[in-house]
């Protein structure tokens, strides 16, 4: 049997075009990686993150701009199914 192995993730918009640019790589990256079943952005604002959404990534909103470990493990326990849990930052690729 096969456990999914979920990516949680802040993501934001960052005014420097030069960070921006990170983030966006980091997740192309991420999305990339057949090792990972399932992505998930945390978000403030769940309409304006909707062109980062595919089949294989989704948003989970935040009650602030960056989320907490609470956001993350209160999304975590609301899934039905088992699955392992990686939680980063935005600028992390595996």
């Amino acid at each position: 049997m096969h456990t999914p192995l979920l990516l949680y993730t802040p993501f934001y918009y960052d005014k420097n075009p030069a960070r921006m640019a990170e983030l966006e790589y980091c997740l192309e990256s991420n999305r990339a990686n057949s090792q990972l079943d399932a992505i998930v952005l945390f978000v403030d604002d769940p309409d304006q993150y909707r062109p980062y959404v595919s089949p294989r990534v989704t948003l989970a909103k935040t009650r602030s701009r960056m989320p907490s470990y609470n956001d993350f493990l209160m999304h975590a326990q609301g899934q039905a199914e088992p699955f392992c849990l990686i939680i980063a930052n935005s600028d992390i690729c595996f």
